[in-house]
């Protein structure tokens, strides 16, 4: 599916149901879980669109936001735009109650990057802004009692023009119950050549970040992750993830969501090679990986299958 959003004028919180696929991860005993039936996994963050300001879709480079500053003749600025926006937000948070069902809300992701509006390093953005905007509008969905939301707090794998420090993004554990992280290997795809990374590569570093400085009793989720077929082989890729890295040096990822799309010409996609596809076949067929049946989850926030560990 492609990105949906929901407008409000210039300025729109993007609620992004994107082509993904969802692996929960389980420890010990599971059954009685649920019938089968999909977890709802929302990715919501606060970007700008619309034809005025240069894209329809959330804007990846800043040139729409300029615009849009210049028409508002004001900086979009984390805190100012987010409270103008209440209503909206109380809105949003109001029909998540009635709703009812339980479901991840991965919210402003990837926060740690250049190319988020609501990064610190956009906008006229100021340190410690992120973290109070997250708990504004964590705040809004408590008083519309929408306590059917696990919040997800998911940074970007880190890198060296990120926002420093990390920990300087978390909003606390009374705000978050998941932790994620994103990252891909690119390998030498001319779209993006940034050389070939290994699973372990990618993302231990910021792994053991997060859970050992960061939320050290949170669990963890990989919120997106992929590989391209170009610089080495996707499928011992996959394999190596799956069967060995997972299990053995990531006890706290709980939850797996590949991101089975080739956007701005990647081929992340499962199906871009017998191979790849059949390795991720493979891989998800171990007992470790569970069955995507969730329906009759009544409690909130969602817990990890098993247990914590």
């Amino acid at each position: 599916m492609k990105l949906s959003n929901a407008a409000l004028g210039a300025a729109v919180v993007a609620v992004a149901v994107l082509a993904l696929l969802w692996v929960p991860i389980e420890h010990g005993d599971v059954s009685g879980q649920g019938a089968r039936r999909s977890a709802a996994a929302i990715y919501w963050g606060a970007y700008v669109s619309g034809a005025p300001y240069g894209r329809i879709d959330a804007p990846w480079d800043m040139r729409s936001v300029a615009r849009f500053e210049a028409n508002a003749h004001k900086r979009m600025s984390l805190l100012e735009w987010g409270q103008a926006y209440d209503r909206f937000l109380r809105r949003w948070a109001r029909g998540a109650r009635r709703w009812g069902q339980p479901f991840f809300l991965r919210f402003d992701w990837e926060m740690n990057t250049n190319g988020a509006p609501y990064s610190e390093h956009a906008n006229g953005n100021r340190p410690g802004e992120f973290v109070r905007m997250w708990r504004h509008v964590h705040r809004i969905f408590d008083a519309a009692g929408a306590r059917n939301v696990t919040w997800v707090w998911c940074p970007n794998v880190d890198y060296a023009d990120a926002v420093h420090p990390l920990r300087s993004l978390y909003p606390g554990d009374a705000y978050v119950d998941w932790t994620c992280l994103d990252g891909y290997n690119s390998g030498t795809n001319p779209r993006a050549p940034g050389g070939w990374h290994s699973f372990d590569e990618t993302f231990r570093a910021t792994y053991t970040l997060v859970t050992r400085r960061v939320a050290r009793t949170k669990p963890l989720m990989i919120g997106e992750t992929a590989a391209s077929e170009y610089g080495g082989s996707k499928a011992d890729w996959i394999t190596d993830a799956l069967a060995y890295q997972l299990p053995r040096n990531y006890p706290r990822a709980r939850a797996l969501v590949w991101f089975n799309k080739n956007a701005d010409g990647m081929d992340w996609i499962i199906e871009s090679s017998p191979a790849a596809q059949a390795a991720f076949a493979a891989g998800i067929a171990a007992p470790r990986y569970a069955t995507n049946a969730f329906a009759t989850i009544r409690a909130s926030p969602i817990r990890p299958l098993g247990g914590t560990r």
